[in-house]
């Protein structure tokens, strides 16, 4: 391993050109997106939410998500998320959570 190409510069800088470089924006962010096709979402809140508090994504896209109508959002809630859902009618799948 070539440990001369490593980069140390950030272990030198000091606390204010640390400040700097994380106060520059870039011109456009790029939202992430977690997109999962659940089958089910009540047989898998638990790993659902631990992934998106992990990777903290700007959207979250569910399909096959098998609730009805009577299942309120409140027991599928996720802090700092709107849920907007399309439940199907007639049959338990198919439906969309975003």
């Amino acid at each position: 391993m070539n440990r001369g190409s490593w980069n140390f510069k950030n272990f030198n800088q000091s606390k204010e050109e640390k400040q700097e470089q994380q106060d520059v924006k870039s011109p456009a962010s790029i939202p992430s997106v977690i997109y999962v096709n659940i089958r089910s979402v009540s047989s898998k809140i638990d790993e659902l939410q631990a992934v998106v508090f992990i990777s903290n994504p700007s959207i979250v896209c569910l399909t096959e998500i098998w609730l009805n109508p009577n299942i309120p959002n409140l027991a599928y809630d996720f802090t700092d998320f709107i849920c907007y859902r399309n439940d199907r009618q007639s049959a338990m799948c198919g439906e969309v959570c975003v």
